[in-house]
């Protein structure tokens, strides 16, 4: 079988520079793909949890006989994978684009490996330094054990997360996005017929919904959407707005059930993420055509995709159970100016220009690169042999020799 499409789902071409990026849950992964594409215009994706399921069906003795050395295993399975699909694509990639929520479990053992440490490694193993490794934190509160694998070259710390000494780290305000001036051209055009209503609106307001499908560790509830959905339908009139609504991948069906019950008597569009899926997506749509945007915080990537159009950015915590991500990431952006705590009032204020987090990454990294090349040494991370210690998700991982074919 075609190892480019059984492994990263895309059969096309990729085109120089080539950057491959590791799949993830999906605010994650569109991280990834943001600093991905700001490299190279058509970015592969693997399916790294999917490569090792495959090779251990396969191949049944490839990792179960290697259960008291499976991080090792693991990584050469990796090399070797990484170097056929390399083969097939006819070219290697000169960056590899991984991060966080890849905790996994291997096949065949009775333990769960962070798999962006592993692959880290494989590709080092597989195509040297020539691949430089960027690693995206957008989201865990704490690094732990993160900048204790060698094989990240680069370090993405939003502003919003715990300050990391170390070299190798990026820092950026908001996190990697791929919201931007041609996706929200594409998406207003797309929309423009459905939506065609709202265009001449006085004040049309974007509402995005979180929530979290966990109930018990993030409780969204009816009663907490009834009273949001009623402090947003008063905010409509009293401002002589429009609504256009959408929740997420995250949001509880009851939940949203009970924000639309309260939203009446002004004209509205409601866009069910889980219901509506075959209809398209008319997220860049709302973006483009709202004169203000109402976030719920329990979303980072919502806030800072609404804080980068620089409209009006009202946030609202409607239940009390959310990380400390998601309230230092709204403390950052109400402390500079980019929004405000939504009160149902609307407010006039001086907003600064919102950095392109995508384009300044994409420039330090290429700077950082180009000085180390012109200092004639590599500043980047080297294949060397940490300590092995499976008990800590693999973040240190052995350098096993170059067996890889």
């Amino acid at each position: 079988m075609d190892l480019l499409r059984r492994w990263t789902g895309h059969g096309h071409e990729v085109e120089t520079p080539i950057a491959w990026v590791v799949n993830g849950h999906l605010g994650d992964y569109n991280s990834r793909l943001a600093i991905a594409g700001a490299f190279a215009s058509n970015p592969l994706t693997l399916d790294a949890e999917k490569i090792l399921n495959d090779a251990a069906a396969d191949e049944p003795e490839i990792l179960v006989q290697y259960i008291d050395a499976i991080v090792e295993k693991a990584v050469e399975v990796y090399a070797r994978s990484l170097k056929k699909i390399a083969d097939e694509a006819g070219s290697k990639p000169n960056f590899l684009v991984t991060g966080i929520g890849l905790k996994r479990k291997i096949p065949f053992a009775d333990i769960k490996l962070d798999l962006s440490p592993l692959i880290s490694q494989a590709v080092k193993l597989a195509f040297g330094n020539e691949t430089t490794v960027i690693f995206c934190n957008n989201a865990r509160r704490t690094w732990g054990a993160i900048p204790e694998c060698p094989y990240y070259d680069f370090l993405i710390a939003p502003a919003h997360l715990p300050k990391l000494d170390d070299p190798r780290v990026v820092e950026c305000v908001g996190i990697p996005h791929l919201i931007n001036e041609n996706v929200i051209t594409s998406g207003v055009q797309e929309w423009e017929d459905r939506l065609s209503t709202f265009r001449d609106s006085e004040h049309v307001i974007c509402v995005l919904l979180g929530g979290n499908i966990e109930r018990e560790k993030f409780p969204f509830t009816a009663e907490q959407a009834q009273k949001l959905g009623r402090e947003i339908n008063q905010f409509a009139i009293a401002t002589n707005g429009s609504l256009l609504i959408t929740n997420s991948h995250r949001t509880l069906p009851e939940t949203s059930a009970a924000f639309m019950q309260e939203i009446t008597g002004v004209p509205a569009f409601f866009h069910d993420w889980q219901k509506n899926k075959t209809d398209g997506n008319p997220y860049s749509a709302f973006l483009g055509f709202a004169h203000s945007l109402i976030v719920t915080i329990d979303s980072i990537s919502m806030m800072f995709e609404g804080a980068f159009m620089g409209k009006e950015l009202y946030l609202v915590q409607p239940h009390a159970c959310v990380e400390p991500q998601h309230t230092s990431a709204a403390q950052l952006l109400i402390e500079q100016g980019f929004a405000r705590p939504f009160d149902g009032r609307r407010q006039k204020w001086e907003r600064p220009p919102f950095p392109n987090c995508v384009h300044i990454l994409r420039d330090t990294i290429q700077k950082r690169m180009a000085a180390a090349q012109a200092g004639n040494h590599v500043e980047m991370a080297q294949v060397i042999q940490p300590a092995p210690d499976i008990k800590r998700q693999a973040a240190l991982v052995r350098l096993i020799p170059n067996t890889a074919t």
